[in-house]
């Protein structure tokens, strides 16, 4: 399986995807239709399918611009979506499985930082929206911390191989933060370097992995000492996973 990063404003990454040797490929969050459609016509795909972690506008805002140019398009997303995203064909529920363009992908319902939000699954690969960054994760906008620490601990799940593909291009404010949580964790430091010398390059920094994230991003260590230290020394009422969490989002929240 080949996977395109394709670079779009507000620091977002769509992602072309498709069989090796096909050339039917699907998109996941064109939040521009520009650049995909460019990046497309060079490698000689023909888009037959969109798949939409949310429904916010940095990551569907490419999608009348896709349909215009493949008007057959099937356009995918969490029921709670059906009339939040507009053009959407078809829609899943948690754990239903889809096959476009001859790859079977999984939907996996992540609520939280939206009530819709969707990570897709194929094979190894994890496309995460604004649930999971590399280091970090999405504010909770729509959900609640419980909801959304339940949703990352689904990801967290996994197996420790599987790629993450995230939203947006955060990682170094992320791992600067987490930094912040950790100080005495030497793997974040060691990732924040490898970060800084990809980003100085102008390269993406995805795909982390799961392993990786439960390593050096705070949003999944909430059971570590320090991690929960820190959470009590901002306000969390206790030491359980959902009040370390929250007490570690707010954190990040006023930085």
């Amino acid at each position: 399986m080949k996977v395109q990063i394709v670079a779009c404003s507000f620091d977002n990454y769509a992602y072309l995807v498709h069989r090796e040797g096909s050339s039917k490929a699907l998109v996941i969050d064109p939040s521009e239709g520009i650049p995909v459609l460019r990046e497309a016509e060079h490698l000689g795909l023909e888009l037959v399918a969109v798949l939409c972690t949310h429904h916010h506008h940095d990551h569907v805002g490419g999608i009348a611009e896709v349909r215009e140019a493949f008007p057959t398009i099937e356009v995918w997303a969490h029921e709670h979506d059906r009339h939040r995203i507009a053009g959407v064909t078809h829609t899943v529920q948690h754990a239903q499985t889809i096959v476009v363009g001859g790859m079977s992908f999984s939907a996996l319902h992540v609520p939280g930082h939206t009530l819709g939000s969707v990570a897709w699954i194929c094979s190894n690969l994890l496309w995460t929206g604004d649930t999971l960054f590399v280091g970090g994760c999405g504010r909770v906008f729509e959900g609640t911390p419980t909801m959304m620490q339940a949703s990352l601990q689904r990801l967290a799940s996994l197996p420790q191989d599987t790629q993450v593909y995230c939203g947006h291009e955060y990682t170094l404010s992320n791992l600067r933060f987490a930094r912040l949580v950790e100080s005495g964790h030497d793997p974040i430091q060691k990732h924040l370097r490898q970060a800084e010398t990809l980003r100085a390059e102008n390269k993406p920094t995805v795909p982390s992995t799961i392993g990786q994230e439960l390593l050096i991003n705070p949003f999944l260590r909430w059971c570590e000492p320090e991690v929960i230290a820190f959470a009590l020394r901002n306000g969390a009422r206790d030491k359980t996973p959902t009040s370390v969490f929250a007490a570690v989002r707010e954190a990040k929240n006023k930085t």
